[in-house]
């Protein structure tokens, strides 16, 4: 995990003057550290060194992760413990299991942290907890006591971001019988809270310019046989509806794995050829060099990206010679451009 020097600059700046000290007096605690030094750290223009780091966390009560990255490496821990719990719950071959696996590193990142976050502001769940130890240690109390509650209240909110995600952006059997089971449900719920009102209403009439009566009407009766069929017919197209997951599964999962790993893969050879396409020696690749290169990068590649599959349990493989083309076509593109 990259570190960001501003806000690492600010913590440092916050820790000295929580001590009350300045610069010249923090710097000495620091193994004597110049005050232009610590300036330089708390602009964000330098990096303490690891002992100083250590010594720095110590004096604020913090590890030098916290110190480092924040509050959010936390959260983002939290987040890949329930993450992987969830994965154990929620096999490859379930809807929800096949959304978790759908996205990449950063898009998962991002989910967690704000589920997580979620989670942490609805007070009411986690009985107040004032940090995130104290979740940690509800959230693994909680889960001990009741796996289901956990799963099905506690990380809701985890799981609502990636199913949504996944509805919106693969469009397959799945997710076109999960959208209508979504408004198929909301429907359900309407028609139960119908169900549960009372049928009156309050009817409001003016006598006068300055005076109003007020008094309760009872609607038109609904009969109740009616009622009862509509409900009948609701929850057997709900049953039916999942039925139709079994009938038509999505045969091109694995493909859909593989086509986002060539996709996140492209994204690096792209971001890694602006980096090759500024070295100056790259002009003088002569076609033996050049291809010995593509060669080793391929077959590295390849490897990277086959047990990034294997762990997401994925059955398709992104081949060697699939990879070489992709940095092969990228390559001359630079280097004749180049020339």
């Amino acid at each position: 995990m990259e570190v960001d020097k501003k806000n690492l600059g600010n913590t440092i700046k916050n820790i000295r003057l929580k001590l009350g000290m300045t610069m010249e007096e923090f710097g000495k605690k620091i193994n004597f550290a110049n005050k232009s030094v610590v300036s330089k750290w708390e602009q964000g223009t330098s990096i303490p060194s690891a002992e100083r780091l250590k010594i720095i966390a110590d004096l604020s009560g913090l590890t030098v992760e916290e110190l480092l990255y924040g509050e959010d490496k936390k959260l983002k821990d939290v987040g890949n413990t329930i993450y992987n719990d969830l994965l154990k719950f929620y096999p490859q071959n379930t809807h929800t299991g096949r959304a978790l696996r759908y996205f990449n590193d950063e898009m998962r990142e991002r989910f967690l942290l704000a589920g997580v976050k979620h989670i942490l502001s609805e007070s009411h769940v986690f009985n107040n907890c004032k940090t995130i130890d104290e979740f940690l240690i509800q959230y693994r109390s909680v889960k001990s006591l009741n796996e289901k509650t956990i799963y099905a209240f506690y990380t809701r909110s985890i799981v609502n971001l990636f199913i949504e995600a996944y509805v919106t952006e693969v469009k397959c059997n799945s997710n076109f019988i999960f959208s209508t089971l979504y408004k198929l449900n909301e429907t359900i719920n309407y028609f139960r809270s119908f169900q549960k009102s009372e049928h009156i209403e309050s009817a409001e009439y003016n006598i006068s310019d300055n005076q109003k009566i007020y008094f309760d009407t009872e609607k038109v009766t609904i009969n109740p046989d009616l009622e009862n069929e509509i409900h009948d017919i609701l929850l057997q197209a709900d049953h039916d509806l999942r039925l139709l997951m079994d009938k038509y599964p999505d045969e091109i999962y694995d493909q859909l794995l593989k086509v986002r790993y060539k996709n996140n893969l492209q994204n690096t050879i792209n971001t890694n050829l602006k980096i090759y396409s500024k070295n100056n020696d790259f002009n003088r690749l002569n076609d033996y060099k050049f291809k010995s290169f593509i060669d080793k990068e391929s077959q590295d590649l390849s490897q990277s990206i086959n047990l990034l599959i294997k762990k997401n349990n994925g059955k398709g493989k992104v081949t060697k010679e699939e990879i070489e083309i992709l940095l092969q076509d990228n390559l001359e593109i630079i280097r004749n451009n180049q020339k």
